[in-house]
């Protein structure tokens, strides 16, 4: 990384090195290599602030999630995103229910809904109505998704149509 003639190579190696330090067990090198990365623009900072999200929640789960967090605000755009968005929903359906759940979904939902997280966020929060037993909201919810999503473009039309399409059903 020193020698590197470019940022986007410097960025790489320093990326490498914080991908090797954990693999040895360093953990507090690649933790501050990879927050060091997460702070710039460059192209492995996003991938760097989910990876030091999750080293950190290794060992403390609270700021590691607060971390995690910040990375879905921070890169709500990253293929990263979707996967850590439910891993963050799942933690707050565990730690204070279904409901806990749904605001955090509703409150990103406010602040992410114009980027690529708008349709997982939106699908997310349907599941959860529907767990709920908010099924008429639910079903609204799930057509919505469809509805700001469509085909082609949309990846869960497919899945929200019959959703919400189901939910029909016991409401009659």
């Amino acid at each position: 990384a020193r020698v590197a003639v470019s940022a986007v190579d410097r960025d790489e190696a320093e990326y490498r090195a914080a991908s090797s330090y954990e693999r040895a067990g360093a953990n507090e090198q690649a933790v501050l290599l990879y927050a060091r990365l997460a702070q710039g623009s460059g192209e492995r900072a996003a991938r760097s602030s989910f990876d030091q999200a999750r080293l950190v929640g290794e060992h403390d789960e609270e700021r590691g999630e607060a971390l995690l967090v910040a990375a879905i605000r921070r890169h709500p755009n990253s293929g990263l995103a979707p996967r850590a968005l439910r891993e963050h929903l799942v933690r707050r359906e565990e730690e204070g229910g279904i409901g806990a759940a749904l605001k955090a979904s509703e409150r990103l939902l406010g602040e992410l809904g114009a980027s690529e997280l708008d349709e997982p966020l939106r699908y997310e929060r349907a599941k959860l109505l529907e767990r709920l037993g908010e099924l008429t909201r639910a079903r609204d919810a799930y057509v919505e998704v469809a509805t700001r999503h469509p085909y082609p473009e949309g990846a869960l039309w497919d899945d929200a149509l019959p959703r919400g399409g189901s939910l029909e059903v016991p409401l009659d």
